[in-house]
């Protein structure tokens, strides 16, 4: 079961919200005939339907997602036809188009649907970010979708890509890992290439941004824009070949403000593989040892394989002055370990976000300030991320305004599953005999070769206790910027914005786990990158008469980007106390490298 815990600000007062975001009401058990304390689950239904206008016209790309939970959606195809499974034949359907308004429908108990959308005349004159300006959505000749902030904030989240599933019709975002603060994976219409990148450009108040998107504050966004076709992205070059994602930050507002909201959430290992307990992997075990003498009948008569009867090595293993003791004196299993149990927890995530605001006509200013504690839900894994931001915007004379922003980041993470095959702690949760503890009565951690003729591998647990894996990032941009109104049809701006990164991952590796073949191994890796952009564009706007427009950029857009990375490590440590911060003490040392 997962808590919620929400504090929203609700004109200058706290509210607090609580509410289950897991398990369903008892009381529909009990309608069911369960048992007591059982959870109901209703079985998948699946919904059809169209999509149309209000002249009765198919709407292809509509989206269609299930209120409420995050990554449970399709579009309409080319007909406006559309097809979802959901898991509950009561829920409700929110239902939207670029230039509509968008609809929620409750099912009642219907599968079949014909949803007829309204033009949004106040949509179309809604401004949009595109490129290196602004637009009336009307008047977009290229594929835009758009996110509010209302949008991003509708529920809690901690990063960025979270807020964006679901949202725009044609971006897939992949949150492949359960990691706190993981790194997403966004496709915008698809893969454009099999062997380079397929990411999209980040562009973050006009900068590039190269620190991805994880490392923004939620709260702190204003809209972002997704171009997605080549008309839309042709000023981007080949940069945004695979589609360009636009952030706005908020800005300062008149009047002095001061806002502050919360939330704390909860996150549990929602679903469990189902794998052996001890008494069936070792009937398993059992059930292959008699096996043998239906494949080989010769050879099980004349006794060749006697000495693969399990029960030997069991009875070697039922010594009870044996620490490693695994079977008692009648060979039944002394542990019942469930890997999966033991190596998760329940992750607590708390964001606290505190902002400033204020200013006359001419001068507003901002300071926005947040705080994220992220726990996994694998032992010892987390994020905290630190974030302020300081805003100033200036209008000196009719004809010129200047503005500044400054970003500072610093975030702190304990990654858990950043290795492959034995080393791996989703894969060895699996894969981890239950037959073993988690730590024998001597303390030290099971391995899954002391059970012979088991491949070798340390336990979860002890992976998750005895390495650290550290990711530890500092960032600072800012951005200043000047806008000359030459004339009413004609301005000319120029942005210069710079980005610096810094990144420090030490590892740690004990001697109570073979960690990558190796016993007691640290390392230290640093790097530094620093961007510079430089823009300066002339726009030209006209209209003429009520349906006719021209609007012309012309531009020139200079970077310049540096990088410098090390990395030190050692093995064979005399002493687990070194940890990583003394890598001159390893017994084998390993060439440093740089780049």
């Amino acid at each position: 079961m997962g808590i919620s815990l929400s504090i929203k600000r609700l004109r200058g007062l706290p509210l607090l919200l609580l509410a289950p975001v897991v398990a369903l009401p008892l009381s529909q058990a009990t309608a069911a005939g369960l048992p007591a304390g059982a959870i109901y689950q209703p079985a998948a239904v699946t919904v059809q339907g169209t999509v149309t206008d209000d002249k009765g016209s198919p709407l292809p790309g509509a989206t269609i997602v299930l209120k409420g939970v995050a990554g449970v959606g399709v579009t309409a195809d080319a007909d406006g036809r559309f097809s979802l499974s959901i898991p509950d034949a009561n829920a409700t359907l929110v239902i939207s188009s670029i230039g509509f308004v968008a609809q929620e429908v409750t099912l009642g108990g219907r599968t079949t649907l014909a949803i007829q959308l309204v033009a949004d005349n106040k949509a179309l004159d809604e401004v949009v970010v595109v490129g290196y300006g602004t637009q009336k959505r009307s008047d977009l000749t290229g594929a835009v979708g758009s996110v509010k902030a209302s949008e991003l904030t509708e529920r809690p989240i901690v990063n960025v890509a979270q807020g964006l599933q679901g949202r725009v019709a044609g971006v897939d975002v992949s949150l492949n890992s359960g990691q706190p603060g993981g790194a997403p994976q966004i496709r915008i219409r698809g893969y454009s290439s099999i062997s380079a990148g397929n990411d999209p450009l980040y562009v973050v108040d006009g900068v590039y941004w190269r620190q991805g998107i994880t490392t923004l504050n939620p709260n702190d966004i204003e809209s972002i824009e997704v171009l997605k076709d080549a008309s839309a992205t042709a000023i981007y070059g080949a940069q945004g070949s695979n589609g360009v994602i636009l952030i706005t930050t908020k800005r300062g507002k008149q009047g002095s403000q001061v806002s502050y909201d919360a939330f704390v959430s909860v996150s549990k290992f929602a679903r469990k593989l189902d794998v052996l307990n001890s008494q069936q992997f070792l009937a398993t075990e059992d059930l292959a040892y008699q096996n043998l003498q239906k494949y080989d009948p010769a050879g099980w008569a004349a006794g060749t394989y006697a000495n693969r009867d399990p029960r030997i090595k069991r009875r070697a293993l039922a010594n009870p002055n044996d620490p490693k003791r695994l079977f008692d004196s009648n060979l039944n299993p002394i542990y019942d370990t469930d890997w999966q149990n033991a190596t998760t927890q329940t992750g607590v995530t708390q964001s606290h976000n505190l902002s400033f605001s204020g200013g006359s006509d001419n001068l507003t200013y901002g300071l926005f300030l947040n705080y994220t504690n992220a726990k996994g839900t694998i032992l010892n894994t987390y994020q905290k991320r630190y974030n302020a931001r300081l805003v100033i915007d200036n209008q000196v004379q009719k004809w010129l305004k200047v503005g500044a922003t400054l970003n500072y980041a610093n975030i702190n993470e304990s990654i858990g599953n950043d290795f492959t095959g034995g080393n791996n702690i989703p894969r060895m949760m699996i894969e981890m005999i239950p037959i073993m503890p988690v730590r024998y009565l001597d303390g030290t951690y099971a391995k899954r070769q002391d059970y012979p003729d088991m491949e070798s591998g340390d336990n979860p647990v002890a992976i998750a206790n005895e390495d650290a894996e550290l990711r530890r990032r500092q960032i600072f941009s800012g951005n200043a910027y000047a806008s000359f109104t030459i004339l009413p049809s004609l301005n000319f701006r120029s942005v210069l914005g710079a980005n610096i990164e810094s990144r420090n991952n030490p590892s740690y590796a004990s001697t109570l786990i073979q960690l990558r073949g190796q016993q007691g191994y640290a390392s230290v890796n640093d790097y530094t990158g620093t961007g510079l952009q430089w823009q300066n564009y002339v726009t030209y706007t006209k209209q003429f008469g009520a349906d006719h427009s021209l609007n012309v950029v012309v531009g020139a857009d200079a970077r310049r980007f540096n990088s410098f990375a090390s990395g030190a490590s050692t093995q064979l440590l005399v002493d687990n106390a070194y940890n990583y911060y003394n890598l001159g003490v390893g017994s084998v040392p390993n060439p440093p490298s740089s780049s």
